[in-house]
């Protein structure tokens, strides 16, 4: 019967986003319970966020994104709603069936972050020309999805996602679907959010266009993904230090041998018959055996 950690693996290594899924919904598992927490202790609601979300979240602002250089990467693993945590990551899985059936695993995860990172980069440059006023708190991986749509559709563009009914729906008419529904939810076309989703854009054109970067990354990930899961990384080695070694049985034929002549020597001419040094050597051999 498979193992937890067996199981885990298995479930993991089905395609990358399960494994961005995983470390989203342990996020929010651990921030909203810790939100709940200050809640039910009285404390204000404003420490929560003071304390622990605005530290993983991206600020707009280049002086507070030095401080903690983590957020770069880790907003795009927070989402403060649960129903949008799950629409992102259905999304983010539909749009990477085509890449990664075609091309095999570790081809997402490199998209999804650099996409981010980039979007974050951009983000904060934009700030720096044109000041965004209030400063801007954001978390989530809009661009990141966006950067696998962009991917997805000049890899594969009639490549279709078998859902329903056997109907194969291809990408290019879900991407337009996940527009509308994204241009509904909120305004996508204001400046911050066009430069989240022309980085988007940009980081698929280079994945097909110049992949080297993300060839280079998903080959370290795979590697780390075999050294992770290798039990035998992580196995305390025995230490030497107090073995005692046992004689070899060559050795203990030898002094058997040696046993057997000196007491037939005592049974044909008395124990008196045997010198100092063999009175010693068989008192050393009738210890040892």
């Amino acid at each position: 019967m498979p193992t937890l950690k067996q199981n885990f693996r298995l479930l993991s290594s089905k395609n990358d986003v399960v494994s961005i899924a995983i470390l989203s919904f342990l996020l929010f598992i651990i921030l909203h319970f810790i939100r709940i927490t200050y809640y039910l202790t009285g404390e204000e609601p404003q420490l929560f966020f003071s304390l622990f979300w605005n530290h993983l979240a991206l600020k707009s602002s280049f002086a507070s994104t030095v401080k903690q250089p983590w957020s770069l990467l880790s907003h795009l693993f927070i989402e403060m709603s649960f129903l949008k945590l799950i629409g992102n990551m259905v999304w983010l899985w539909l749009f990477s069936i085509a890449i990664e059936d075609l091309l095999g695993r570790f081809r997402i995860l490199p998209i999804f972050l650099v996409g981010g990172l980039l979007g974050a980069l951009f983000l904060l440059v934009y700030n720096i020309f044109i000041p965004i006023k209030p400063e801007l708190i954001y978390t989530g991986c809009f661009v990141s999805i966006v950067a696998v749509i962009t991917a997805t559709l000049l890899f594969k563009p009639h490549y279709k996602i078998w859902l329903f009914f056997n109907v194969g729906i291809p990408v290019w008419v879900l991407a337009i679907v996940f527009f509308i529904f994204q241009t509904l939810s909120f305004n996508l076309f204001q400046p911050p959010m066009m430069v989240l989703l022309l980085s988007g854009i940009l980081t698929g054109f280079i994945y097909n266009y110049w992949d080297k970067p993300f060839v280079w990354l998903s080959q370290k990930f795979q590697q780390f993904s075999h050294y992770f899961w290798n039990n035998e990384n992580f196995m305390v080695k025995k230490s030497n230090k107090f073995h005692v070694p046992h004689p070899s049985p060559n050795k203990e034929k030898s002094d058997q041998e040696k046993l057997n002549k000196l007491l037939d020597k005592i049974a044909q001419s008395g124990i008196e018959s045997l010198s100092d040094q063999e009175r010693k050597l068989l008192n050393e051999l009738s210890n040892k055996l």
